[in-house]
């Protein structure tokens, strides 16, 4: 993967991090737990569908870039999910 892939990456990750800290914050222990076996959960399925899909380039150059793609777009949607969530609870 490029550095930019990886700055990337990155700054996908700490910006699901300020979404999670932010559910987590009105969360009791149990919501907490939950949430947290949640994104454990979640990050397995992302790092186990892009590893797939990387898989068909595995002798090639391409297969580090669609590793990166798949989990930088999964990435995107899990932050969304993620705001949804937060949505959710938030409204009464």
């Amino acid at each position: 993967m490029s550095d930019r892939a990886v700055e990337a990456l990155e700054e996908l990750r700490k910006r699901m991090q300020v979404v999670l800290n932010q559910i987590k914050e009105e969360a009791d222990e149990q919501e907490e737990r939950l949430l947290e076996a949640n994104q454990r959960a979640w990050l397995q399925y992302a790092e186990s569908k892009a590893r797939y899909v990387a898989d068909k380039y595995r002798d090639g150059s391409l297969a580090l870039i669609l590793y990166g793609q798949t989990l930088m777009t999964e990435m995107q949607h899990r932050i969304h999910e993620l705001q949804d969530m937060k949505v959710e609870r938030e409204t009464p």
